[in-house]
C-alpha cells in the first residue's frame, strides 16, 4: 500500500530541513569558535595545578618583601653546610653535602680515580669534585621575593609561570631534610596566623613539632 503524502496544513509553511547542513560545521563562526574554546579548556582544565585557583590570585605575593641575599644568609644560620653556586641566568642555586647512600657507583669512581686512572678507565672527571659530593636543593632568584608566591596562566587557564616566594625555597629545604622545621619557624617565624598559610602547613604537616 503506498504511502500517503502528508499536506501541510493551511497557513503553516512547509520546511523540510536538508540533512546535508545539519551539524556544527554549519553553526554561526563566532559560535563555533566559542563551543571549541570551550570543550578544549574542559580539556585542558585537567592538568591544572593542586589549589590553582588560590595560586592564582597575585595579592598573595603582596607584603614586605626579602632581599635574596638575607634569604641566603638566613638560610645559612639554619644550615652551615648549605653551599651557593651560581645557577642559571639572573639566580643561584642551593646543594647539599650528599650522603653516603646517595653516591653511585659512578660518582665514587670519579672521586677517587687520579686523571691518568679516570682517562684510562673512560671515566668522566670533573674539574670540581664539588658537584659529584652534592646534590642540588633549590634555586633563588637573585632579586627581592615575596614571602608567598603566586601563578599566571596562558590563554588555556593552565598556570604557565610561577612568581616564586622564599617560603617556597624553604618547603622545598625542609621536604629534602635540609632545614629541620622547628629551625626553620625560629628564624623565619611561623606563618601559623597568615591566611595565605593553607598549602605551607599542608606540604609540610608530617614535619610539624607536636
Amino acid at each position: 500500500m503506498p504511502k500517503r503524502k502528508l499536506k501541510p496544513r493551511k497557513g503553516a509553511p512547509y520546511v523540510e530541513p536538508v540533512k546535508q547542513m545539519l551539524g556544527d560545521r554549519f553553526l554561526d563562526p563566532a559560535e563555533s569558535v566559542k563551543r571549541e574554546r570551550e570543550e578544549l579548556l574542559k580539556i585542558e582544565s585537567k592538568k591544572r595545578i593542586h589549589g590553582q585557583d588560590d595560586l592564582e590570585k597575585v595579592n598573595r605575593s603582596l607584603g614586605p618583601r626579602m632581599h635574596w641575599a638575607e634569604l641566603i644568609r638566613k638560610l645559612q644560620v639554619c644550615n652551615p653546610e648549605i653551599k651557593v653556586r651560581d645557577g642559571s641566568a639572573g639566580s643561584v642555586a642551593l646543594y647539599y653535602p650528599k650522603r653516603a647512600d646517595e653516591f653511585i657507583e659512578s660518582d665514587l669512581a670519579a672521586l677517587n680515580a687520579t686523571q691518568s686512572q679516570a682517562d684510562m678507565l673512560g671515566i668522566m672527571k670533573p674539574k670540581d669534585d664539588f658537584y659529584i659530593s652534592h646534590k642540588y636543593v633549590g634555586g633563588i632568584l637573585m632579586e627581592s621575593l615575596p614571602e608567598w608566591g603566586h601563578v599566571t596562566v596562558d590563554s588555556s587557564l593552565i598556570a604557565h609561570h610561577e612568581v616564586r616566594g622564599w617560603r617556597s625555597v624553604l618547603i622545598g629545604l625542609i621536604k629534602a631534610g635540609v632545614v629541620p622545621y622547628s629551625v626553620a619557624v625560629k628564624e623565619f617565624g611561623d606563618p601559623y596566623n597568615d591566611s595565605r598559610s593553607k598549602y605551607w602547613f599542608e606540604q609540610l604537616h608530617r614535619f610539624l613539632v607536636h
